[in-house]
């Protein structure tokens, strides 16, 4: 199982986060970290496997677009 360090998860908690500096997987990661610290996973009886499937898909379904993409998804997830 990968988890991402405790700097990494108290940076996922600021506002003034940049999600440009990291790679698609590691945002991925980041992504699953954050419903899993809100406990969703959890409280809807989701298998982590099932999240992650469903992270994959959702990433590998946006378009490579300027402004509408993984990326976006990802900041507007994080705020």
């Amino acid at each position: 199982e990968v988890s991402l360090s405790s700097n990494v998860r108290e940076l996922l908690r600021s506002p003034t986060f940049d999600a440009g500096q990291w790679k698609d997987e590691e945002l991925l990661l980041m992504l699953q970290t954050m419903f899993v610290e809100l406990e969703l996973p959890q409280m809807f009886n989701i298998p982590l496997s099932t999240l992650r499937n469903f992270l994959q898909e959702v990433y590998n379904n946006y378009n490579a677009v300027p402004f509408h993409n993984f990326r976006h998804c990802f900041c507007v997830a994080q705020m």
